[in-house]
This record gives structure tokens, C-alpha cells and sequence, in this order.
């Protein structure tokens, strides 16, 4: 595919960059502070949120703090940028040196490829759109209205939540969820029926919703390495396609494993449980 990438800077410029999301010139924005600098964030946050409320609610929105090799005299600690960037459902958050050349690749490369993304599965509507490892805060507001994609894998990124909207994506058969920071199963995802394999291992889930029996056609599910102590063994039970149920690494109680290795002996054949500690 051939591509132009125009890249405009603007600083200070606010004439120039209002008249651009006003027109709707702009698919991305890369809002830059300098991490030494805490009135540079500040001024950060102002210019988030007249993006947020001036253009158009598909723009990609990345923050990035600059001079990330002056980390000596840092003024904005990077666990307060990364917050702020979660709280207000910025779509990238990255620490990047021009001086150093640290991350500044890796920023275009991220910020261009999910736009594209979203422009060409638009397009085309494939059948399979991946956003992996692109350190991803959010799920675009663009992808929840792909409703053709029915494999969509957004593992190793930053994700604390998917949004409401994610139950848009009614024909997804496949959802990669694994090597994110979730704490609880979004129950947007429990209202995407169509399910057949849901992979949300390496996060950081303490209960799954009472309404996972909804998804009668899942096959496969993947908990590994999450904090989940408790399994309603019913809820498993009434997921009668379900034919492999992975669960090792979790801080699960002795009552959860014996049901579990109960529900495996009770069906020989037809559903595979890894569970650990089960000798």
C-alpha cells in the first residue's frame, strides 16, 4: 500500500490548529509536554480537552512527554502523565526523546498504523483487525462501529477497560485480550453472544461476571495469571459448547479447584481444565 503521511506542527499556532479540527483535516493529534516542565502538562491537558471537544469524536489522540533523557530534573512523574491519559480515555500515552531519537520511531509508527487501521478496515471491513503491542489505552471510538470484524486482537497494550460501545461488535467469534491491565471482565464483552474464543490471560481479574453464562457459544476461555480466587462452577456448567477452560496461576481457593476437577470428571472427553496445583 502507498501512503502519504503529512505531518503538521503547530506550536503555539492556536489559529491554525482550531481552523484544521474544525474541518476535520486531522485523523490524529500528538499533544506533547515536556516531563521537566510541569506547566507544559498543564498546558497539555487544556489543548486534550478542546480536541476532545472540537473535533471529531474518531480523532486518535496521543500524549507524548518529550526530553524523556532529562529524567533527573523530571517535574511530571510518568505514573501521574499515564493516569491522566487512562482517566481521560486518551488513546496513547508515551515518554519519547528528540534529543535521544528514544521512542520517537516507535510514537509515528504506533499513532500512524492504528489510524490506518481504522481507515482501511472501514473501507474494507475485514474480517480480522489486530491492534496488538501498540501500548493502546483505549479502544477507538472507530473500531467499536466495525461491526463486520469478527477477530479483533488487542493484547500487550495498556488497557484498563473497553467502553460500553465495545457491544457493537456483535459478530466477533474471537477477542484477544491477554497481556492487558484489565481488573474486571467488561460486561460489554458478556453481550457479544457470537464469542466462540475469549483469551484475557496476564491481566489483572479479581471476579468474572454472574452473566458469562450468556455466552452459549463460547469454545474456548482463557484465564491464566489473573487474581481470581472464586469460579462459579454453575455458570461454566451452563457454557455446554465450552470445550477448554485454562485457569492456572490464579490464587484460586481449594473448594474452586476440587468443583473444577469435579466438572472435568463429570466430562470425560468433552471439556479439558487446566488447573493448577490439581496433584
Amino acid at each position: 500500500m502507498e501512503m502519504v503521511l503529512v505531518v503538521w506542527e503547530n506550536p503555539g499556532n492556536e489559529r491554525i490548529v482550531r481552523s484544521m479540527w474544525l474541518r476535520g483535516i486531522a485523523h490524529a493529534a500528538i499533544v506533547v509536554y515536556d516531563i521537566t516542565n510541569q506547566r507544559t502538562f498543564e498546558k497539555a491537558k487544556m489543548w486534550v480537552k478542546e480536541l476532545q471537544e472540537q473535533t471529531s469524536p474518531h480523532i486518535f489522540i496521543a500524549l507524548a512527554g518529550n526530553k524523556a533523557d532529562l529524567v533527573s530534573r523530571r517535574e511530571v512523574k510518568y505514573e501521574d502523565a499515564q493516569s491522566y491519559a487512562v482517566d481521560n480515555n486518551l488513546d496513547l500515552f508515551m515518554e519519547v526523546s528528540a534529543q535521544t531519537d528514544e521512542n520517537v520511531e516507535n510514537l509515528f509508527v504506533t499513532v500512524l498504523g492504528c489510524t490506518l487501521h481504522m481507515a482501511n478496515v472501514s473501507r474494507a471491513t475485514p474480517n480480522a483487525l489486530y491492534l496488538g503491542k501498540r501500548q493502546l489505552l483505549t479502544l477507538a471510538g472507530t473500531v467499536t462501529n466495525l461491526t463486520e470484524v469478527k477477530i479483533l486482537c488487542l493484547s500487550h497494550n495498556n488497557l484498563t477497560e473497553l467502553p460500553t460501545r465495545a457491544n457493537m461488535l456483535t459478530n466477533l467469534t474471537v477477542l484477544i485480550l491477554n497481556h492487558n491491565k484489565l481488573t474486571q471482565l467488561p460486561e460489554s464483552v458478556v453481550e457479544l453472544i457470537h464469542l466462540i474464543c475469549l483469551y484475557v490471560d496476564n491481566n489483572q481479574l479479581s471476579s468474572l461476571p454472574a452473566s458469562m453464562k450468556r455466552l452459549k457459544n463460547l469454545q474456548e476461555l482463557d484465564l491464566r495469571n489473573n487474581k481470581l480466587k472464586r469460579i462459579c462452577i454453575e455458570d461454566i456448567s451452563d457454557l455446554k459448547r465450552l470445550t477448554k477452560l485454562s485457569v492456572e496461576g490464579n490464587p484460586l481457593t481449594l473448594e474452586v479447584k476440587r468443583s473444577l476437577l469435579e466438572l472435568r470428571a463429570k466430562n470425560p472427553g468433552r471439556i479439558n481444565i487446566d488447573v493448577a496445583g490439581e496433584h
